[in-house]
């Protein structure tokens, strides 16, 4: 009997894996960054290496640049979740420092520190409940933190449900939901569609 279809063992069939894959996980535990490798002077120039036109990458409806913005979220935190011992900030202050520490480790132009520059720069662009979920993510994904082989396979399909779920709100909202905040409410961005997921 076939498995039925976007089921975990429907997937499972599709691939074949090597024995590493049976591996034991690696587990990193970054609840606390290492105080002696502060990397918040240096946050400009790793980004800026790897994608040069975050320099001129704006956020906070134009208030402030991404890289002060991430300077400032690795420092203390996201300010709508003040203090930087809030529930939400005492999360993504370490995550961000592992990530940047993350980064700062690969080559410039290695495709995960691109890939994860952009994701931050964009998150920037985006709204604090955004950016805390991207942090997050980023630190989920450099310290492989999903346990089981089952988290794992499903976790692989998340890419592919964010672009349906991208294409639905184009469906649905496509009129609206990529204007700015001047032309129409929060609730009926992009970015807060997604969140009511």
């Amino acid at each position: 009997m076939a498995a039925a279809p976007h089921t975990v063992k429907y997937h499972a069939q599709q691939y074949v894996f090597g024995k590493a894959a049976f591996a034991p996980l690696r587990h990193v535990v970054a609840n606390k960054a290492d105080p002696s490798e502060n990397l918040h002077a240096k946050i400009p120039k790793i980004l800026a290496d790897t994608l040069p036109a975050i320099s001129q990458m704006r956020g906070e409806r134009g208030r402030k640049t991404v890289i002060r913005m991430i300077r400032d979220i690795y420092a203390t935190g996201l300010h709508m979740h003040a203090p930087a011992t809030s529930p939400v900030n005492s999360q993504v202050i370490p995550a961000l420092r592992y990530v940047i520490a993350e980064l700062a480790k690969l080559p410039v132009k290695d495709p995960k520190r691109v890939t994860a520059t952009e994701t931050l720069a964009e998150a920037c662009q985006n709204c604090q409940q955004v950016q805390a979920r991207e942090i997050l993510r980023l630190y989920s994904d450099l310290t492989a933190q999903t346990a089981t082989f089952e988290r794992q396979l499903l976790y692989s399909l998340v890419r592919q449900k964010e672009a349906a779920l991208d294409r639905l709100i184009s469906k649905f909202h496509g009129k609206t939901c990529d204007l700015d905040h001047l032309q129409v409410q929060p609730w009926e961005q992009r970015a807060h569609l997604r969140s009511v997921r």
